[in-house]
């Protein structure tokens, strides 16, 4: 589990996650394998990656990204 805040102004790249296994060895993997993430939405966001092992065994974790507004409003004299 990780957190990670944009605001919605942001663009969003996805940094992947690493997987070690004590007998597969260790890789990456480069994209979420659900989830997806709207920088254009404010709201919270769930990407899952999992990777699963030569004996069937899954693995996964989760990143959550929060998209705020942190724009504050124009406010005009008339």
């Amino acid at each position: 589990y990780t957190l990670s805040t944009r605001r919605s102004s942001d663009l969003y790249s996805d940094t992947g996650a690493v997987w070690t296994d004590d007998v597969d060895g260790s890789g990456v993997i480069l994209l979420a394998t659900s989830g997806s993430v709207n920088t254009a939405v404010v709201g919270s966001y769930f990407l899952e990656y999992s990777y699963t092992d030569m004996a069937g065994n899954k693995g996964f974790a989760i990143r959550t990204i929060v998209i705020t507004d942190q724009t504050p409003p124009v406010v005009t004299l008339s």
